[in-house]
């Protein structure tokens, strides 16, 4: 699950996963803006898919 909303990463860190959230930190931005930002993290949203001890993957 992708988000902005800090909810979401709670939730996650109380309950454990699924789901796996990766929680935006940049505040508004456009959809545009938001794509290019997973792009970049591609790599390390991929690691923290298949890190099982981990729920919660802040991107800034």
């Amino acid at each position: 699950m992708v988000t902005q909303d800090v909810d979401f990463a709670e939730m996650a860190s109380l309950l454990g996963s699924p789901p796996k959230v990766v929680w935006i930190r940049t505040g508004n931005q456009t959809t545009a803006m938001i794509a290019a930002l997973l792009r970049r993290h591609v790599t390390t949203i991929q690691s923290f898919e298949a890190d099982d001890s981990t729920v919660c993957l802040e991107i800034y």
